[in-house]
């Protein structure tokens, strides 16, 4: 039996590259304490088990394919009054359709997303990354939403913009844009799909992003499934 502290070589480790590369992960993450001061958010606390779940994830997802998809789950709970703590569970590469099963509209947003990057064009046109990615994005969040900015043709199914405006992006450039799409299935459980056309993986920073918006949007959310969605074939 192992102690605590003690060696364990069946225990995962994140792979070099990622945040907390090397580092032993473990079943569930460290908690993320979200702080609400009226509409904003702050990340309060991050802890490695975190990063190492995230670091973890983003590897899975690179073997993301038509058979099989990386998902990673936060449950949310309360702490002191308005305050939330998000806990990550152990990353997972599953078979899409058992994917489909929890976050039933993947396969439409799949679908939307190939369409925004044929109709973006070629990226060799644009004069950087960003501007491609935005397009996209762009593109993406108007098929979804439609075009009034006042109102979203489903509220339990819309694109939101993320964006962190004190780090360079995905495009290696402030100029962009990310675009995540929400589906509310039920009343506790929301799926976010992470629209991505560049390299970078999903950060702790960028979670607690992505955990305003779904609060902001559905309050009465306390489970929180992320999957990473690209275009199938990137003109």
């Amino acid at each position: 039996m192992l102690h605590p502290g003690h060696y364990n070589p069946l225990q995962p480790r994140v792979p070099k590259g990622h945040d907390g590369g090397g580092e032993w992960t473990r079943e569930g993450g460290a908690p993320v304490k979200l702080a609400f001061l009226g509409p904003r958010v702050w990340l309060y606390l991050v802890e490695k088990g975190i990063e190492a779940a995230l670091g973890l994830y983003a590897w899975l997802s690179i073997h993301n394919s038509r058979a099989r998809q990386a998902v990673i789950e936060f449950n949310a709970h309360e702490y002191r009054g308005e305050n939330r703590v998000l806990t990550s569970k152990q990353p997972r590469l599953l078979d899409r359709k058992d994917v489909n099963a929890i976050c039933e509209r993947l396969e439409k947003v799949q679908m939307l997303t190939d369409k925004a990057a044929i109709a973006a064009g070629p990226k060799a046109s644009y004069a950087r990354p960003a501007d491609y990615g935005t397009a996209v994005h762009s593109i993406l969040k108007t098929a979804i939403n439609g075009t009034n900015p006042k109102k979203v043709i489903d509220e339990n199914f819309r694109a939101e913009v993320s964006y962190l405006k004190d780090e360079e992006e995905t495009y290696g450039s402030k100029g962009s844009i990310r675009v995540d799409v929400y589906e509310k299935v039920d009343d506790g459980t929301v799926c976010v799909y992470d629209i991505k056309t560049g390299r970078s993986g999903l950060n702790a920073k960028r979670m607690a992003e992505i955990a305003k918006n779904v609060f902001a949007a559905y309050p009465d959310t306390n489970r929180i499934v992320v999957t990473e969605v690209r275009p199938k074939e990137t003109p």
